[in-house]
């Protein structure tokens, strides 16, 4: 529901758990999920222990799945933006690429939280997520499937089953973007975009090297 239909008190309600929720995040991001109390995200909202319970009866937990949870519909949002009007195989892969840099971009605290305390999710950032939101993220995953099936098809990919091409570009994708979240100056964002494409679909090697000799 769009949040001008809200009436009063449930506008403020949901100002008051984005208020929570950048507070939030931002002391999970210096100090970590697990040292940081209710309490602290209490008096850095500016907001009663007992008022974030109302808006979080779950509490720190609640309110971890919240953040989780805006990063999964953002990632929905933005691929939903990129493929519209999109039929071109190749081009829907590039539009899923950038579609998940810029989630990490939008959310980097989110993003940073979120592999630190799954230890990377061994580049698979569906672990760690409660089966709902696994489910939409991975149904995420399946429009670049269904991309790299219909390039197959087309001829335009090497003789590489489509689901072992999304495991690399994912794999690709997630630690070209990990690294880049971890030192954002030292390289744009939009060059680290063009590392990725240059891997993905053209590899890492020169025309002709790598052959084995005759």
């Amino acid at each position: 529901m769009p949040e001008t239909a809200l009436g009063r008190r449930q506008r403020e309600q949901v100002r008051h758990r984005r208020e929570v929720l950048a507070a939030a995040i931002q002391l999970f991001a210096e100090k970590g999920f697990n040292a940081t109390t209710v309490q602290e995200v209490a008096q850095a909202a500016e907001f009663g222990v007992g008022t974030i319970y109302r808006l979080f009866p779950g509490g720190k937990d609640e309110i971890y799945l919240a953040l989780k949870q805006r990063v999964v519909a953002a990632f929905e949002q933005e691929l939903e933006y990129s493929f519209r009007g999109v039929d071109d195989p190749l081009e829907q892969v590039r539009r899923y690429i950038k579609a998940s840099a810029q989630v990490y971009a939008s959310h980097p605290r989110e993003m940073g939280l979120y592999l630190q305390e799954t230890a990377g999710a061994g580049f698979d950032l569906s672990r760690g997520l409660p089966d709902e939101l696994a489910r939409r993220y991975r149904a995420c995953n399946e429009r670049a499937l269904r991309a790299l099936t219909a390039a197959a098809d087309q001829g335009l990919l090497h003789d590489l089953e489509p689901r072992a091409a999304l495991l690399f570009l994912r794999m690709t994708l997630n630690g070209f973007l990990m690294n880049w979240l971890q030192s954002p100056q030292s390289q744009p964002l939009d060059q680290t975009l063009r590392l990725v494409e240059r891997v993905f679909f053209h590899g890492v090697l020169a025309p002709g090297a790598g052959q084995s000799p005759a």
